[in-house]
């Protein structure tokens, strides 16, 4: 399964799992349900409850934040381009 597929699997189970916690039922028939842990149910509960069903939705971005801006990784591609050598290093 692509990468695409299980994040849309993901997504899939998160809104299935918001409509069944929305109709009224218990945390642990929601993660049977959908095949997630009750943990996981807990913190879709909490998220429901601070934001909707909208907060939810899988987040635009995730993982840890870049540490380089565009520039700097061009300018990091450009000296990997050049060599090492070109990048003041004594040999290849």
């Amino acid at each position: 399964m692509k990468h695409s597929e299980k994040l849309h699997e993901l997504d899939r189970r998160r809104r299935l799992g918001a409509r069944v916690l929305v109709a009224g039922r218990p945390q642990a028939e929601v993660a049977r349900r959908v095949g997630v842990s009750r943990q996981t149910v807990m913190r879709w509960e909490r998220l429901r409850h601070k934001g909707g069903v909208e907060a939810l939705r899988r987040a635009e971005h995730f993982g840890r934040p870049e540490r380089l801006s565009q520039t700097q990784r061009e300018e990091r591609v450009r000296l990997l381009k050049t060599g090492s050598l070109a990048a003041g290093f004594a040999t290849e």
